[in-house]
Order: C-alpha cells, then sequence, then structure tokens
C-alpha cells in the first residue's frame, strides 16, 4: 500500500502518532484505555493534552488545519474481504457456533481442517492461514460483527444507527 498511496500512509502515521501522544502518560499506547469512538472517556491532562493538539497535518486531520464543523474527512474505501468467523442462528456468537463466512463458508467446528489451511512462515510466530478454496480472509471482531450484525442487542444497534 505504501507504494501506491505513499501519501495515504504517511498521513495515517502521522495520525496514530498524534494518538500515540494523546494518551494518558503513564497509560497504555498500545490499546489505550481512554480512548472512545468520538474522544476520550476523560480529557488528557498536561502534556498529553499538549501533545494531541501540537502537529497539523494537513486538512481534515486535526491540528491548525481542521475543516469546518472540526470532522475528520474518511474517504469511502470499501475493499472486498471474505470475512470468517463464528456465526450463530440465535444469539451473537463468542465461544460457539459454525464457522461461516459472507462468501457461503458454513462449516461446523470440526470441519476446520477440511476448508481452512494454517502453516508457519519464517517470519513470524504466529500460524497463517487461508481457505483452501479461496485463499486470504479476515477473521476476528470486525469479521465477527460483519457477519453477525443483526444479532447483536438492541442498544447496540440502536448506537450503531446512531453512529453510521
Amino acid at each position: 500500500m505504501a507504494r501506491d498511496h505513499r501519501a495515504a500512509v504517511e498521513r495515517g502515521l502521522q495520525l496514530k502518532k498524534v494518538g500515540t501522544r494523546s494518551s494518558p502518560r503513564r497509560g497504555r499506547a498500545i490499546h489505550p484505555v481512554n480512548v472512545r469512538v468520538g474522544g476520550f472517556y476523560r480529557v488528557p491532562a498536561g502534556r498529553a493534552r499538549a501533545a494531541g493538539r501540537a502537529p497539523a497535518l494537513g486538512p481534515g486531520c486535526g491540528g491548525r488545519d481542521r475543516p469546518p464543523g472540526g470532522r475528520l474527512r474518511v474517504s469511502r474505501f470499501e475493499p472486498d474481504y471474505e470475512f470468517v468467523a463464528l456465526r450463530s442462528e440465535t444469539r451473537y456468537p463468542i465461544m460457539e457456533g459454525r464457522i461461516a463466512s459472507n462468501r457461503g463458508l458454513d462449516i461446523a467446528v470440526g470441519e476446520f481442517e477440511e476448508h481452512i489451511i494454517e502453516e508457519h512462515v519464517r517470519h513470524s510466530n504466529a500460524l497463517h492461514a487461508r481457505l483452501r478454496e479461496r485463499g486470504a480472509y479476515l477473521t476476528g471482531p470486525a469479521a465477527r460483527f460483519n457477519l453477525n450484525f443483526n444479532r447483536l442487542s438492541p442498544l447496540a444497534l440502536e448506537v450503531c444507527r446512531e453512529v453510521g
């Protein structure tokens, strides 16, 4: 991506740096607990607050070049992922269900090895997995959310509709 979209990658890295610097000084830079959609659970104090305001990242990215209304402009980017996650017929799945995808995969957990290949790769400690039939896929919370949106709790559905 950096080769084809260098400016966007650099801008994203600058934005990440702002987020890291605006985390509470003794807080966690990775997976911070104070950050939430729309801002912070509590206002960062002292140096962390000043660090978050310092850089000007260009139009639409905060700092001095904020667009009218102070909103971040985000381009629509909708890649064609295959999402793979647990799916349940009755509720939002966390620990049970069938393995499903948005492209028709629907298998029992016991059939995992018939459809998914896991292998070690030299540059990583993590297993890398791919669908035997189609290759790469996306898994984790985003995949589970996309495959099970209609099984969210009423409150979660309301919040999703509110934020778009």
